[in-house]
């Protein structure tokens, strides 16, 4: 259902405010005029969907040129030019846009009022045109907050000084535009021995106040490079705010350009007090070592401190992890302080120091008196404090990364140090301990599977069951089997090779007497790569033919002795011998003894062609030809 704007009654809540209104008070209605019993209600009634018999709602009365309407004209064209000649400025007193019942116009003469026809307006009309006109907005609202601001200083004599005869303020004038306040405050000073602060409230100031008609201060009367006169106070004004210049550039007011610092008068007994303070409290110049002589060492080096960064990697113990340290060094008593970095919620007591400040030997050693560690022990100095080497603090090995700009300069100047040497330690072996895989941090183990987390637990946890299994138990309070590679298992089965092996010399040792004539049975079993060992029995071996090695994987001792080893000392992890490794003349290590493979049965020898036809690839070979 389509709506025509014409059919919407002039109600309150479908009209529109007049934007261009200046006068807010309340109107009376109800009072009875010469002009309000013009107003026609019966013409009113017969035209309620917003047709109205003015061609414009206005109160008051409208003045027309009477000339201007010819007779010749129609009376609607009359009346477009009516609309079009009506000036908004000779109005002050708008009505609500599309009220339908109001004051009648003044009609040009010759026209009866009964003959004009109406006009008809709709909202859209209505919408348009107070759209058009700019929203009126009092002064309170317009110069909310529009504060100028001005820098001047001012001159005082001095009386009864003999460091200053002149005194120099700064101070700092505020002119409110929407009341035309004034006020004057002057920043303080740390013990200038005077009050400071505000020195004139904020107030209207006459422009003499000796005569009371002169009127008040305005934005005229604050200019730049020129001088103001408050209460008796001369002000020279020497800048101004950056918005201040803005907002008086857009009222047509230009001023003069700041006057540069260099040209400002300063305050000659303050500048020098912040001089001297200035030069008391700064040091310009790092101090050079002297003689060991502690009163003369004390008093040029009191409060030089060498601040180095420092970490200390604890997790190849139980319950290790990476901590990061701030040491200490006094350069006035050789003293050393460690203090401890504490990550947010890192779940440790907030204790105010590691190592409290002390000499630090470089080898620590039990002693019954302390004069007795001075006379017998080495203390550490500031040369053994190097970037990117470690430092043994009380048998804790800490690495030291960087060091502050003080630290730095301080070791290029004294100890002839070259940038190479002073500059931080490589960040990336920083990130690498961060995020490497933790015993300690759960998140970092989620994505390993059990083989991979089984490398960073010593290889000595308990001895029982399989490494896998351990692991396990100390992953998860209530652990779980290790999972099979079930695909494995269904495609080889119980498939096996098998070797006839004895004992040979190993590591120096020879084969004891009674070990010469031993032969064992080493199975390999490709479903799960595990290796049994049986010992053959024999008529001449009473006692023997038992399980010499359990079903289970066999670790590459030599092998895994060849790679490269962690910071921990340890390699990159188990390495497990595989069927390549079996083969008539190899020698297998296992639970400290070697055994030499001399015969193989004709099953495993055609097992073991057939997968070197496939390049010992276990997924291209198939397992059912055997």
């Amino acid at each position: 259902m389509s709506i025509n704007s014409k059919d919407i009654p002039f109600l309150p809540g479908t009209v529109f405010a007049d934007p261009r209104k200046t006068d807010f008070k309340k109107s009376h209605i109800l009072d009875k005029s010469a002009t309000s019993v013009l107003c026609d209600d019966e013409k009113a009634l017969r035209n309620p969907q917003g047709a109205t018999s003015t061609p414009l709602c206005e109160r008051g009365t409208l003045k027309i040129d009477t000339q201007k309407f010819a007779p010749q004209k129609s009376l609607i064209q009359g009346m477009k030019e009516v609309i079009n000649y009506y000036d908004p400025s000779k109005t002050s007193d708008r009505g609500v846009i599309g009220c339908r019942k109001n004051m009648i116009v003044e009609t040009p003469e010759g026209v009866k009022l009964d003959a004009i026809k109406t006009i008809h307006r709709d909202h859209d009309a209505e919408r348009a045109f107070a759209k058009s006109i700019p929203k009126f907005e009092p002064a309170f609202v317009k110069l909310d907050g529009a504060v100028l601001r001005f820098y001047a200083w001012t001159q005082i004599e001095v009386q009864e000084s003999q460091d200053e005869k002149v005194r120099i303020k700064h101070v700092i004038i505020d002119y409110t535009v929407l009341d035309g306040t004034l006020m004057v405050y002057e920043r303080p000073i740390a013990n200038a021995g005077q009050l400071q602060g505000e020195i004139l409230k904020r107030q209207r100031v006459p422009l003499d106040y000796r005569n009371k008609e002169a009127g008040y201060i305005g934005v005229n009367d604050l200019k730049v490079r020129q001088s103001l006169e408050l209460f008796g106070m001369t002000y020279n004004i020497y800048a101004c705010s950056a918005d201040t210049r803005v907002f008086l550039k857009n009222e047509g007011i230009q001023l003069e350009q700041d006057v540069a610092d260099e040209d400002v008068p300063r305050d000659e007994y303050i500048t020098t007090r912040q001089a001297r303070l200035q030069e008391l409290t700064a040091k310009q110049n790092i101090t050079k070592n002297v003689a060991d002589d502690k009163l003369a060492k004390y008093l040029r080096h009191d409060r030089e401190v060498l601040n180095f960064q420092a970490y200390w990697d604890n997790r190849d113990s139980v319950f290790g992890e990476v901590r990061y340290f701030t040491i200490q060094y006094f350069l006035a008593d050789d003293n050393v302080q460690v203090l401890e970095v504490l990550p947010q919620n890192s779940g440790r007591d907030p204790f105010p120091q590691f190592v409290r400040k002390q000499k630090v030997p470089k080898k620590y050693k039990m002693t019954m008196f302390s004069e007795q560690s001075e006379a017998t022990q080495e203390f550490y100095s500031a040369r053994d404090f190097k970037l990117g080497q470690f430092v043994d603090i009380y048998n804790r090995q800490m690495f030291i990364y960087d060091c502050d700009q003080f630290t730095r300069d301080y070791m290029l100047q004294e100890f002839n140090m070259t940038m190479d040497e002073v500059r931080p330690a490589d960040s990336k072996q920083k990130q690498i301990l961060d995020s490497k895989p933790n015993i300690n941090n759960p998140e970092t183990l989620s994505t390993l599977s059990r083989e991979q987390a089984s490398k960073l637990f010593h290889s000595d946890v308990h001895g029982i069951g399989s490494e896998e299994d351990t692991i396990g138990s100390c992953l998860s309070v209530h652990p779980v089997p290790p999972k099979k590679n079930v695909i494995n298992w269904m495609k080889f089965g119980d498939l096996c090779i098998k070797f006839l092996a004895k004992f040979v010399p190993y590591k120096g040792k020879d084969v004891h007497v009674t070990d010469v004539d031993r032969k064992f049975i080493m199975t390999y079993y490709f479903a799960d790569q595990s290796v049994s060992i049986f010992e053959v029995q024999s008529g001449s071996s009473q006692g023997f033919g038992n399980r010499f090695l359990e079903r289970t994987k066999l670790k590459n001792i030599p092998l895994m002795e060849q790679q490269e080893g962690d910071e921990y000392g340890r390699g990159v992890g188990n390495i497990y011998y595989n069927f390549t490794d079996f083969k008539i003349g190899a020698t297998i290590e296992c639970l400290g003894c070697a055994m030499k493979i001399f015969e193989t049965d004709k099953r495993s020898t055609a097992i073991l062609d057939a997968l070197e036809k496939v390049g010992n690839d276990l997924n291209k070979f198939d397992p059912r030809m055997f």
